[in-house]
C-alpha cells in the first residue's frame, strides 16, 4: 500500500470511528408526528413567569444553545446572583417576562442514554438556541417505543413557569 493510498484509508475511517465512539446518536423532528402529543406549538410565543437559569450545553462558531433548568434545582437564580464571577462562564439568568418562540421539537435516540424529546426555542429575533424540556411538565410516556426502558417522556407546558401570549 502507498503513503497517499494508507492516508485516504486513515481519512475515509475517521468519520466511522467518531460515530462508534459517539453511541449512536440520532435526531429526528417530531413536529408532524402526531406520536408524541404536547400541548407546545411550533411558532407559538410563551413567555417566563419566573426568572430561570439556563446553562450553557453547546457553542461552536455557528450557534450556541442553552438549557433551561428546573427552577427545583441548583443553581437557582440567587445562587448566580450571588456569585457571578463562579457561574458567568456557563449560565445565564433569563429574567421573568421574557419571549420565546418555539422552532422545532427534536427526537434524540441515544443508545446509551435513553431516549428523549427535546423543545427548542428563541427569544424572537435571536440567534441563541433553549432547549425547554427541562422546564416542562412531564405527563406519562410514550408506549411507541418496543423497548419499555427507552420511552421517551411526553412533554407539556409547565404553566408554572411559561404562558402562552401569541400564536404565529
Amino acid at each position: 500500500m502507498t503513503p497517499p493510498r494508507r492516508t485516504f484509508m486513515i481519512a475515509a475511517l475517521l468519520p466511522l470511528l467518531a460515530v462508534f465512539l459517539s453511541g449512536c446518536v440520532t435526531h429526528r423532528d417530531i413536529v408532524a408526528d402526531n406520536q408524541y402529543p404536547t400541548d407546545y406549538v411550533i411558532g407559538a410565543v410563551y413567555r417566563t413567569k419566573q426568572a430561570l437559569v439556563a446553562e450553557r450545553s453547546d457553542m461552536s462558531i455557528f450557534h450556541i444553545k442553552y438549557f433551561f433548568l428546573s427552577p427545583k434545582t441548583w443553581p437557582t437564580p440567587s445562587d448566580v446572583q450571588a456569585q457571578p464571577k463562579q457561574f458567568s462562564h456557563n449560565y445565564l439568568i433569563i429574567p421573568a417576562h421574557t419571549d420565546f418562540r418555539i422552532e422545532r421539537f427534536d427526537y434524540e435516540k441515544n443508545m446509551e442514554a435513553g431516549y428523549f424529546v427535546w423543545i427548542y426555542g428563541k427569544v424572537p429575533g435571536g440567534t441563541v438556541e433553549f432547549n425547554f424540556s427541562f422546564v416542562s411538565r412531564k405527563a406519562g410516556r410514550s408506549s411507541l417505543e418496543p423497548d419499555l426502558r427507552f420511552e421517551p417522556d411526553l412533554l407539556m407546558v409547565d404553566t408554572n413557569i411559561l404562558e402562552r401570549i401569541e400564536t404565529k
